[in-house]
């Protein structure tokens, strides 16, 4: 569920990425520009727009290696072949390698590796640098690995085939002589040059007698199979006032990997705090309907927004919603602006009260109370920076605040 929504501001609250609210903040985010299937013959980057997560199947051929350019020169080894599949790529950009064919020569050039960031690795087939063939790339990272075929050896006249490149079902198969395994090169025969490599990944062909010419190893490919495309969807997220509380609900159309909710408070919609939580669905293409009741709002406005969690640990945030409580608000302070003390005042006959300092961040600010029965003094801190902070009173099961300017 990460990874879904550019950051944008309401207020001075932060609109996070994680769910996408349609009608509701469909500027944030582009829904059009999909994950698509994509081919690398060469390297790039892979992106999976904000909004969304694929799952995927990547495909990657190492280059293939180079011919000896000789007499009975051997051919190249094939490049690698690795596979996964049903691997989910969140939102971001991914970093994807194409391996170039190893070059001629009398020691005949390695073949790249090509990659997808970290998750999909194929070496690249090995130069041959005597009549022998050279081995292919090894079986590198990813859910099916094999290695690539084996370079053929040069002998009487000929040179030694390329090696194919690993595939599925295997490596690329060896080649003897002018043949070649896989989709290798054919090596030169007397006066006739190798053919080129096949590609992706195939090795290249050796140098027969005269002037034949052996030939390079065949590039590496990355390809990406997109087989699905989920966005996580929170159609609604509304707050309803009931006669001494507010009910939240809120819908999704599609979920993945969510673990579950934290439902968060604000009564100035800059410092959040948790008030609850509800297990999500996991991952899931259906409708899901959510509720949680906050029985003890502030008097006056109460700012709320949903924190999902993923089972990873990954967090992001709801935009943020409103509503307004009915009750006043019957705490005061002053004066306001303070310099270095304020009086604090409330109705004490509905319950003593807990009384805490809080600065812009929500961190405490260890103030000294003073007094009784609803009639308080607070010296600040020494040293204190100027700005604002809030007044936070407990009491009866209400949570009130007021805004108090430290000049």
């Amino acid at each position: 569920m990460t990874n879904l929504l550019q950051s944008l501001k309401i207020s001075n609250t932060s609109l996070a990425k994680g769910l996408v609210f349609l009608g509701l903040v469909i500027a944030a985010v582009n829904l059009s520009a999909q994950p698509v299937d994509q081919t690398f013959d060469v390297s790039g980057t892979y992106t999976v727009p904000s909004g969304y997560r694929a799952i995927v199947t990547i495909e990657a051929w190492g280059g293939g290696g180079g011919g000896r350019n000789d007499n009975k020169g051997g051919g190249g080894g094939g490049g690698a072949y690795s596979n996964i599949s049903g691997f989910t790529l969140n939102a971001g950009s991914y970093t994807v390698t194409v391996g170039a064919g190893g070059a001629i020569g009398l020691t005949g050039g390695t073949g790249g590796t090509s990659s997808f960031a970290a998750l999909v690795v194929a070496p690249g087939g090995n130069g041959s640098n005597n009549d022998n063939g050279a081995t292919g790339g090894a079986a590198g990272t990813g859910t099916i690995a094999s290695a690539g075929g084996t370079g053929g050896t040069g002998s009487g006249n000929l040179g030694g085939g390329g090696g194919g490149a690993g595939t599925i079902g295997g490596n690329g198969g060896n080649a003897m002589g002018q043949t070649a395994g896989g989709n290798g090169a054919t090596g030169g025969s007397n006066n006739t040059n190798a053919t080129a490599a096949g590609f992706p990944g195939g090795g290249g062909g050796g140098a027969g007698t005269g002037s034949s010419v052996a030939t390079p190893g065949g590039a590496g490919r990355v390809i990406v199979d997109v087989t699905t495309v989920l966005p996580v969807v929170l159609v609604s997220f509304e707050a309803i006032m009931n006669t001494e509380s507010i009910s939240l609900n809120w819908k999704t159309a599609s979920e993945l990997n969510n673990q579950k909710f934290i439902i968060e408070t604000s009564p100035e919609g800059e410092v959040f705090n948790r008030i609850g939580e509800i297990d999500g669905a996991g991952t899931t293409t259906e409708p899901q309907d959510y509720t949680f009741t906050h029985h003890t709002p502030s008097a006056g406005v109460n700012y709320y927004r949903l924190k999902q969690v993923d089972f990873d640990g990954t967090f992001e945030y709801s935009k943020v919603i409103a509503i307004n409580a009915p009750g006043s608000n019957d705490i005061f302070a002053f004066p306001n602006p303070m310099k270095d003390k304020i009086t604090l005042q409330y109705d004490y006959s509905k319950g003593a009260g807990n009384i805490q300092l809080f600065d812009a961040l929500g961190r405490r600010v260890n103030a000294s109370i003073g007094g009784y029965a609803g009639n308080y003094e607070i010296q600040l801190p020494a040293g204190l920076a100027k700005g604002t902070y809030w007044l936070k009173v407990e009491r009866g099961g209400k949570v009130q605040t007021v805004a108090v300017v430290k000049e």
